[in-house]
């Protein structure tokens, strides 16, 4: 009898604790899943999700545009560039560096 009582007691304060440590880090984390710059890959499972507020700029695309120029103001006949698809960071990426979003999600905005 005295162990199903304390069964009852541990098992109630284990729910209210669980259920306040769950609504409390529901709070404070800030998951990618719940911004407006979330990206999700279709294609897979959640592996490849992208952040649109980084994006990839490579250093060759600024080169050849700085010689696009040159060549222009030498030749008058401007360069036309195919358009390349816009890429994104991984959102693992964006949370591991600090440079980004970092842990705390710095640039995090709620889906209004």
């Amino acid at each position: 009898m005295i162990f199903r009582y304390l069964y009852n007691v541990i098992y109630s304060v284990l729910f209210i604790c669980g259920t306040c440590i769950t609504t409390k880090t529901s709070i404070e984390h800030k998951f990618c899943v719940n911004c407006k710059y979330y990206l999700k890959d279709l294609s897979s499972f959640s592996k490849l999700d992208r952040c649109t507020q980084f994006e990839k700029k490579e250093p060759e695309d600024e080169i050849k545009s700085k010689r696009d120029k040159i060549k222009y103001f030498v030749t008058g006949i401007k360069v036309e560039k195919p358009k390349k698809p816009i890429d994104y960071f991984l959102c693992e990426t964006a949370r591991e560096l600090n440079e980004f979003c970092g842990l705390d999600g710095k640039k995090y905005e709620p889906i209004s």
